[in-house]
């Protein structure tokens, strides 16, 4: 299903999503938060652009490894930690594949969710990236037997999950300082893993 040619279509191609979507995520992240996150996002992408451009004949393994590796080394704030965790629980589940199953999918974005989660000792329902992750990660989980309902519900949930995040009232991160203030907002981290999902749908 997904192949390393595949997975690194996904994110070269994430990576100029950011790109052009560096000022919307910094515009929603200057709302509510340090007005970085479409900054730092997209420059950590493009380092793992250039890292995977470089290295034609990487394992599915490998590039995931780099990802991890460029994005916790080059972004700043919390965001590079994030990613960069959510990409190195990646590693272990597609080690030694060829070619990543629905399944295999699904497993990637439950290990690497819960690890942001724990990281940021964090959990749905604070206005993060959680609020996208962890309903499509169930939504990956629920439709692994059928591609075009995996499509069409880890879209749908993706999605929903990060509007969700608009009438929240955060109570972690730089947000939480505002309060009430940040409700009405929707979360830039929460934009950032919807895109990250949307461009993996893409390329199915």
């Amino acid at each position: 299903m997904y192949n390393s040619i595949k997975i690194k279509e996904w994110l070269i191609n994430l990576s100029k999503v950011y790109d052009e979507n560096k000022d919307y995520l910094t515009k929603l992240d200057a709302d509510i938060g340090d007005a970085d996150h479409g900054i730092n996002i997209s420059r950590g992408f493009g380092f793992v652009r250039e890292a995977l451009n470089k290295d034609e004949n990487a394992s599915i393994s490998s590039i995931f490894k780099q990802t991890a590796a460029m994005l916790i080394k080059n972004v700043g704030g919390a965001s590079g930690p994030l990613y960069g965790t959510f990409f190195l629980n990646a590693v272990s589940v597609s080690s030694n594949k060829e070619e990543l199953s629905l399944n295999d999918i699904a497993e990637i974005f439950n290990k690497g969710t819960n690890a942001v989660s724990a990281l940021g000792k964090s959990k749905a329902g604070e206005k993060t990236m959680l609020d996208t992750l962890y309903p499509a990660a169930e939504a990956m989980k629920n439709n692994a037997d059928n591609l075009e309902n995996f499509k069409k519900e880890v879209l749908i949930s993706a999605e929903n999950g990060m509007k969700s995040t608009i009438d929240m009232i955060a109570t972690k991160g730089r947000a939480s300082y505002l309060g009430e203030r940040s409700k009405g907002h929707q979360d830039a981290g929460a934009a950032s893993s919807y895109m990250m999902i949307k461009e993996l749908i893409n390329i199915l």
